[in-house]
């Protein structure tokens, strides 16, 4: 269990260090511009790495575990 919480703080630092280089590519390019694929990229991995970090933080192992569907009969 403390594996999938620690897996869980390693994806929202990744998410933290996606967003701050998203940030700092913003800030030079000019203000008005389409979106690159990097930034685009960044972006993904910023949504996706915080999304199932938080969810691996606050749930932990359950996460993972079967899930009781609903009984039949």
């Amino acid at each position: 269990m403390k594996r999938v919480r620690t897996a869980g703080a390693g994806l929202v630092a990744v998410s933290v260090v996606a967003i701050g280089l998203l940030q700092a590519m913003l800030a030079a390019a000019p203000l008005r511009h389409q979106a690159t694929p990097v930034e685009l990229l960044l972006a993904l991995v910023a949504v996706l790495a915080g999304m199932c970090g938080m969810a691996m933080l606050i749930e932990g192992a359950a996460v993972f575990g079967e899930d009781q569907g609903p009984r039949r009969g």
